[in-house]
């Protein structure tokens, strides 16, 4: 069962929690793996909203930017998942006034959230069964590729939106949406939407 939304304050409150005091202590994976995700299943249309927009200008950390693009190089020889895996990786990007934070969930389990402005834990996957959620979370976005863009640009969202990014055999697609909509289950990816922010609180709950 999922459990209820993060809503907005608490979840900004969390953000800075983490950003505040995880970025020395977090946990690390072993290099070999990469980060994994899992998927909610829901009944939708046909065709998800999905709207490429410039990028944003954020506060870019370095180390952020660095694996940001290490999470968008995963190949299905990345990762230690069966041959016919549908989905490889899922990336939950969301905007806010000035800086984005993503989950990064991968098929094998590994599990990373960080924040562009700096900080972030890494390694997730190793914590409390998390990496069991990821695979979860992967495992029912792949009831929504068919209705995902088919072009990635791999840009970060505007603020106030979220970008999905999916990795499947074939490459990347993806969707981006507003989050207040994902969030008050007004579009066909809030299952999605509210699967992935339950992860989010369980990798943020790793310090506490």
């Amino acid at each position: 069962m999922i459990t209820p939304p993060l809503q907005r304050t608490s979840l900004v409150a969390l953000v800075l929690t983490t950003l505040l005091g995880c970025s020395e202590d977090a946990p690390q994976e072993p290099d070999k793996r990469a980060p994994d995700m899992q998927a909610p299943a829901t009944q939708a249309p046909e065709t998800l909203d999905s709207r490429p927009v410039a990028a944003p200008d954020y506060d870019l950390n370095p180390a952020y930017l660095s694996f940001r693009e290490t999470a968008f190089a995963v190949e299905a020889t990345t990762l230690d998942v069966p041959a016919d895996t549908e989905v490889l990786a899922l990336l939950m990007e969301t905007g806010s006034a000035d800086y984005v934070y993503t989950l990064a969930l991968f098929a094998d389990g590994a599990t990373s959230l960080y924040f562009s402005n700096g900080g972030g834990t890494i390694g997730a996957g190793a914590f409390n069964g998390i990496d069991e959620s990821t695979r979860g979370v992967i495992d029912l976005t792949a009831k929504y590729v068919h209705m995902l863009t088919d072009a990635d640009d791999q840009q970060l969202p505007t603020p106030g939106n979220v970008r999905m990014h999916v990795r499947t055999p074939a490459g990347w697609k993806m969707l981006e949406a507003p989050e207040e909509m994902l969030g008050s289950d007004s579009h066909p990816a809030s299952e999605l939407f509210h699967a992935c922010h339950d992860v989010v609180s369980e990798v943020l709950a790793i310090g506490r």
